[in-house]
């Protein structure tokens, strides 16, 4: 058989219609595949800390979500997100974008920094009188992916949860029930929409005090 022959014959058997990943998916991809340099990353999250304070802990009222320690797949899909608008922050779209974050070396290092902060396991909390609650309908809900803790799961791209600030949780949570987050897992919307808003308000709460958690 000739090779001209040979060439047809492998392309034929090549499967069709595979989907192009999209630039989120390549940025990721690209980023994650980076041997990753924190102190280049220190240097660069100079710029973030202007929002989320030079410890990752950014604001207790929820205005800027806690950061420190989140795992670094995750805040490469995060950036990644925002730089091709999936999710949507001006600021962080701003920050994110190619100024600031020349290339995938740039996400890569930032996001090893990030992880490698250490977590306060302090938050902005919500009103507190229905933790039991919302402790409850985690454990049911949310626990089997994101951990009795919320400590989430790296491998899965599942983000760390646990004692983020309640406000940001609640405006996560909503968002995404009002499809303002297209990044939103339809799985978890199904969860969500079965929620009543007092069950919502609980859950973020019980979020931001520790899922797991017997007090506070």
């Amino acid at each position: 058989m000739s090779a001209r022959l040979l060439l047809l014959f492998a392309l034929a058997m090549l499967p069709l219609g595979l989907p192009a990943a999209s630039p989120a998916q390549q940025d990721y991809q690209e980023a994650i595949g980076k041997t990753p340099d924190p102190g280049r990353g220190e240097r660069l999250f100079i710029t973030c800390a202007g929002c989320h304070r030079q410890d990752g802990s950014g604001n207790r009222d929820g205005t800027v979500p806690k950061i420190a320690g989140q795992h670094l797949r995750v805040v490469v899909r995060q950036l990644s997100d925002y730089r091709n608008a999936i999710r949507w922050d001006p600021r962080m779209q701003h920050y994110a974008d190619n100024h600031v974050l020349p290339d995938a070396q740039a996400i890569a290092d930032v996001a090893a920094y990030v992880a490698g902060l250490e977590r306060d396991p302090t938050a902005g909390v919500g009103p507190g009188d229905q933790v039991g609650r919302g402790r409850a309908v985690y454990a049911a809900r949310c626990a089997s992916c994101h951990g009795v803790q919320g400590g989430g799961d790296e491998a899965a791209l599942v983000p760390r949860i646990g004692d983020q600030h309640f406000t940001h949780v609640l405006r996560m949570l909503r968002d995404g029930i009002e499809g303002t987050r297209p990044s939103f897992p339809a799985d978890h919307l199904r969860l969500l929409e079965q929620l009543d808003p007092v069950e919502l308000v609980a859950l973020a709460d019980a979020i931001s005090r520790g899922p797991g958690a017997t007090a506070r």
